[in-house]
């Protein structure tokens, strides 16, 4: 999150700040791309060398950064130490209710097609997220909730979920954006081809 009031090009400076942090303290043949006002990429040539690809495959490792000018209304905040493989910061983020709070927003509202006759019009991902938030027995939070969706109550959010996932989830749409995620291709199957006992068991 990076408020429009601290810089006027705020992903132009973010994109310079990590370039040059970056190449100075890690790796210095990094690439950055602008995609739209609020999309960066970050570029690494590093997947040949990793042994994770090979020629004539992509070379390149992208990271996708995706900003926003708002926050969630209601939203949780906490600050976060890291430290992982070397690195060490402070992170702001959002609590885990309100992940799980923007995750059903993007489920029950999301517009999204892909295929040949853009016949998927879910995202795989969309569904394996809200599981892991119900599995990790996450609460969301209500008030965002509230104030971006439909859900009144528990109750309101079972059904339309339900109705939701009835309407639009099957086992091909989500093997097809779990297959690229996913290593396991035969998690994804299994997960896929059983995914209404999965999530029923939670609403």
């Amino acid at each position: 999150y990076l408020p429009k009031s601290l810089v006027k090009k705020p992903l132009t400076s973010l994109a310079e700040y990590l370039l040059g942090q970056i190449k100075n303290k890690q790796f210095n043949l990094i690439e950055t791309k602008i995609q739209s006002d609020n999309r960066l990429y970050l570029k690494f040539p590093i997947l040949y060398g990793l042994g994770l690809n090979q020629k004539p495959e992509i070379d390149k490792l992208y990271v996708k950064i995706e900003a926003e000018d708002e926050i969630l209304p209601y939203a949780g905040i906490i600050f976060k130490p890291v430290a992982k493989f070397g690195f060490n910061f402070l992170a702001r983020t959002y609590d885990l209710p309100t992940l799980m709070a923007g995750k059903i927003h993007a489920f029950l509202n999301r517009i999204w097609f892909k295929g040949k006759k853009q016949e998927i019009n879910i995202k795989g991902r969309d569904f394996y997220d809200l599981w892991w938030f119900f599995d990790k027995k996450v609460t969301p939070n209500w008030k965002t909730l509230k104030k971006t969706t439909e859900v009144k109550d528990e109750k309101s959010l079972k059904r339309l979920l339900s109705e939701r996932i009835k309407k639009v989830v099957t086992p091909g749409k989500l093997s097809f954006d779990l297959q690229n995620f996913i290593s396991d291709q035969e998690f994804v199957f299994d997960f896929a081809k059983n995914y209404w006992k999965i999530i029923n068991r939670y609403l």
